[in-house]
């Protein structure tokens, strides 16, 4: 069975700049997934973790087969193709407050949080999801992962007057130049990607510097983050986020993902420990991008 190991962990800023939080694991084939579990079962047990509600969401998606040619055939430019709808289910379990949501797919689980505390508590609740999945979807246990990766999202703006280049660490983040404008949008955006790999662990960290003018729609999550409406999670921001934006100050969202790939094992094995050492990598990441005046304005405890 899954072991929830408990770790110390505190909050480090009052006023964080966290949008949301994500934990995921990726597996390599779970076969007949939507049809060997009960759904009702699984979401009544998470019930005690907080999950009142559930959505269904069908993806649907095309699978092409190029079946065999004759040698007629290929000469003549004939191509034999067998073309499948595919619907996959995917479940949505969410709280009432609709913070937290955990997306149950064919090939993955993710857990994403809105209203972060601490690690030591999102992964506890990651590791509590498993362990009911476990009781509720045979195989999952013994399942051998590909991926597991967790991902902070930051937004990172001003306090009013105040240049959000002050928060950032110039070893990080690119020169204010503008490379791309939409007249769409309304937003002249900057944006710079490192990747770099450290004891068998890789990290990407997308930074996008937004300079919002009159009109601007704001981009807040990343479209792989984004959901629809229906299950769509509830952001929360530091105090001052509304005084930034209402008087169009640059902000920033960095976005930092730490995942493996590889000797992964199995859920059985307590895969998700792994998470730590991922969590770790972020924190580190996201030291060296930030100032001592973000820290210290972040800190505050009045928000002021």
């Amino acid at each position: 069975m899954i072991k929830v190991i408990k770790t110390e962990d505190s909050k480090p800023y009052k006023n964080v700049p966290l949008v949301m939080a994500v934990i995921d694991i990726s597996f390599s084939e779970l076969p007949n997934f939507e049809k060997k579990f009960d759904i009702e079962e699984l979401a009544e047990s998470l019930f005690k973790l907080g999950f009142t509600e559930k959505e269904k969401i069908n993806l649907n998606g095309l699978e092409v087969r190029i079946e065999d040619r004759s040698d007629k055939d290929y000469s003549q430019g004939v191509s034999h193709t067998n073309t499948n709808h595919i619907t996959r289910t995917h479940w949505v379990l969410l709280n009432h407050e609709r913070t937290t949501a955990l997306h149950i797919l064919s090939d993955k689980i993710i857990l994403k949080v809105t209203d972060y505390t601490t690690f030591k508590n999102f992964k506890e609740l990651f590791e509590k999801c498993l362990m009911e999945c476990s009781k509720n979807i045979p195989l999952l246990e013994s399942a051998h992962a590909k991926r597991i990766g967790v991902r902070y999202l930051d937004l990172i703006a001003p306090k009013l007057n105040v240049d959000v280049n002050e928060y950032l660490g110039k070893e990080w983040h690119a020169p204010s130049s503008f490379i791309s404008k939409s007249e769409s949008r309304k937003l002249l955006v900057n944006k710079t990607t490192q990747f770099y790999e450290d004891d068998n662990v890789k990290v990407k960290l997308d930074s996008t510097q937004f300079y919002p003018s009159n009109g601007a729609n704001i981009g807040i999550v990343p479209d792989d983050l984004a959901d629809d409406e229906r299950i769509a999670l509830k952001i929360k921001f530091v105090p001052w986020i509304a005084d930034s934006m209402d008087n169009k100050q640059s902000y920033v969202l960095l976005d930092i993902d730490a995942f493996k790939e590889d000797n992964l094992g199995t859920v059985g094995n307590n895969l998700v420990e792994i998470a730590s050492d991922l969590r770790d990598k972020v924190r580190v990441s996201f030291k060296d991008y930030i100032t001592d005046k973000a820290e210290k304005d972040w800190s505050n405890k009045h928000g002021k």
